[in-house]
């Protein structure tokens, strides 16, 4: 089973770095949130 997951992941990995990127960035954003929300509240 975990063969055919990769298998299924090749197409996207020219986009690799951009996704990692994207969810490093987006992991960022959302610490940030997390960080205003408990001191707002």
């Amino acid at each position: 089973m975990p063969r055919n997951l990769s298998k299924n992941r090749i197409p996207f990995q020219p986009e690799t770095k951009l996704g990692h990127s994207y969810k490093v960035c987006v992991d960022f954003i959302g610490n940030k949130l997390k960080e205003l929300c408990l001191h707002w509240f």
